[in-house]
């Protein structure tokens, strides 16, 4: 989980910024993952079931906080697919 600051420079520069009305970023929980606490915030915000949801991450801990809640959960590699 990153600093608000830094996922708003990272929105920015992808020009995605608009695209997102709801941010859960270090400075908004007390338990980083794999707790599920920011994925907790997310469902509550948005008034949904863990059932209904997919968690897309990168990383093993963000699949530890999905199966923690019973959200669904899919594995993205980023770097597969880039070139140099």
């Amino acid at each position: 989980m990153n600093t608000r600051k830094t996922v708003l420079l990272a929105l920015e520069k992808a020009r995605v910024k608009d695209c997102f009305d709801f941010l859960v970023c270090l400075e908004d929980v007390e338990k980083v993952k794999p707790d599920p606490e920011g994925l907790k915030k997310i469902l509550n915000h948005f008034k949904a079931k863990p059932e209904e949801c997919v968690y897309y991450g990168d990383k093993k801990i963000d699949e530890e906080a999905a199966k923690a809640i019973g959200v669904k959960f899919s594995y993205v590699d980023y770097f597969t697919n880039m070139k140099n």
